[in-house]
């Protein structure tokens, strides 16, 4: 457990940069494999294929290691959230066994689609990201600062956020099409994430325990008051501002340019 909010900002950051570097690293590194072996079928097994094949053996056990423990990571962390979802927030009785047999009834059904479908790791994760990011991001930052949103907006803003996207991209996916940018199934599902969230707080206002609940939540207390943490955790902001524009210049002139001069 972290000692204090500032603390929590720091790692917050540091986490984040990491995670960035390192998937623009797995990127770069799949196109070099590609280029070594174009044949590497499917292609989100790019990485894995390299660990067996091309790098020295302690390094191939390593990234494959790495490789199977986020995925369980990830994994347990999802049958978490299914179990917990169903138990707590739709049938509302907390009973643990029930979570349990739904974690595992969830497992079991992933596992049948691994054995009979081959897996398909890009397309997880492209399905995965973007849709969580459309149905929960504005929830989650709305919910912080906004002091009017209602559980009815809240509900609705997540519902929409993940129907707008994933029905868009489902099909596309079936009718094999390539949709313009601007009709994005990400920003459709931004756009219609917002429209529920003001719609069902409008409609449903936000009650008298929800507006004492925001007010707590911004009353900063007296062990976070330290001039020389502020200081500290505020020029981390600033160094993860100019990583953003690093990436951003770095993404420009070794990737966007050669690709599109390719």
């Amino acid at each position: 457990m972290a000692k204090d909010e500032h603390t929590v900002m720091r790692s917050s950051v540091w986490a984040s940069m990491s995670v960035i570097t390192v998937t623009a690293a797995l990127y770069f590194s799949a196109a070099f494999v590609r280029k070594i072996n174009p044949y590497i079928s499917p292609a989100s097994t790019n990485l894995v294929w390299a660990a067996m094949n091309i790098v020295p053996l302690p390094a191939g056990l390593m990234m494959l290691t790495g490789i199977l423990s986020a995925g369980i990571s990830s994994a347990s962390t999802f049958l978490s959230l299914i179990g917990s979802s169903l138990t707590n927030d739709i049938m509302q009785s907390g009973s643990l066994k029930m979570s349990r047999l739904v974690m595992f009834l969830a497992g079991l059904f992933v596992l049948m689609l691994a054995v009979f479908n081959p897996p398909q790791i890009f397309w997880v994760m492209y399905f995965g990201g973007t849709v969580i990011a459309s149905s929960w991001g504005i929830t989650a930052l709305a919910s912080v600062w906004f002091r009017h949103i209602s559980e009815c907006g809240a509900f609705w803003g997540m519902f929409l956020g993940f129907a707008g996207c994933i029905v868009p991209k489902i099909y596309a996916a079936v009718k094999g099409i390539s949709l313009p940018l601007w009709l994005d199934p990400f920003f459709i599902g931004m756009f219609l994430s917002i429209a529920g969230l003001i719609a069902g707080s409008v409609i449903h206002s936000a009650s008298d325990d929800d507006m004492r609940e925001y007010d707590i939540l911004h009353v900063r207390p007296e062990s976070e008051k330290s001039a020389e943490k502020d200081r500290a955790t505020f020029m981390l902001t600033y160094i993860y501002a100019l990583f953003g524009v690093i990436l951003g210049v770095f993404f420009v002139f070794c990737y966007a340019l050669p690709y599109m001069r390719a």
